[in-house]
């Protein structure tokens, strides 16, 4: 009966020391979100000088702010945007979440991952550049979706993930048989996104 009342203590004691843990790293740990400056400038278009029949390449260029809203500094700071043009203006893209597990993959790695440290307060500018070739049966672009990933470390090694999906306000009209014309000056300047969706641990 002794030992047992022993183990029981002990039990008790570990989760007590559990709770308090966790409650220090929750009041201790940071928040990443994306502020409301993000824009896309572009996109703009243009055939490989290579293969001129090839597949349309469509290039980006996201400015964006990252801030802390928690009480302890964001380490291993790393983001990364996929960027998803649509010809349907209603549809919403079918594979972000998969799209948006990849990314968050890549930039948990600390290979991928940029070393920088966010701290409480300031936010911290960044300009990310994406280029991808425009899949040849896609004829028109009519939305343009931006998957937002971003991976951190707290103080205590624990990796957190922000996750947004982001579409452009309004509805765009990209011809993919008479951009390639309007290269290399940027075809639009889409600062009108809003946020469609986010997940955060």
């Amino acid at each position: 009966d002794q030992a047992k009342a022993t183990n029981e203590l002990a039990i008790q004691a570990k989760r007590s020391a559990n709770i308090a843990q966790q409650s220090l790293e929750a009041q201790q740990r940071p928040w990443i979100h994306v502020e409301d400056d993000l824009e896309i400038i572009g996109p703009t278009f243009s055939l490989s000088p290579k293969n001129p029949l090839g597949p349309i390449n469509m290039k980006t260029e996201v400015t964006f702010s990252l801030k802390n809203s928690g009480t302890g500094p964001a380490l291993k700071v790393g983001s990364w945007f996929s960027v998803i043009p649509m010809e349907d203006p209603s549809a919403v893209p079918s594979d972000w979440k998969k799209m948006a597990v990849n990314s968050a993959a890549k930039v948990s790695s600390d290979a991928a991952r940029e070393k920088i440290t966010i701290f409480p307060g300031a936010p911290v500018k960044s300009i990310y550049t994406r280029d991808f070739d425009v899949p040849k049966s896609l004829k028109v672009v009519r939305r343009i979706w931006l998957v937002c990933s971003i991976a951190y470390q707290d103080t205590f090694g624990r990796i957190h993930h922000t996750t947004l999906l982001y579409r452009s306000a309004k509805t765009v009209d990209y011809l993919m048989d008479k951009v390639v014309s309007i290269s290399p000056k940027p075809y639009i300047l889409i600062i009108d996104l809003e946020l469609w969706e986010i997940e955060a641990d």
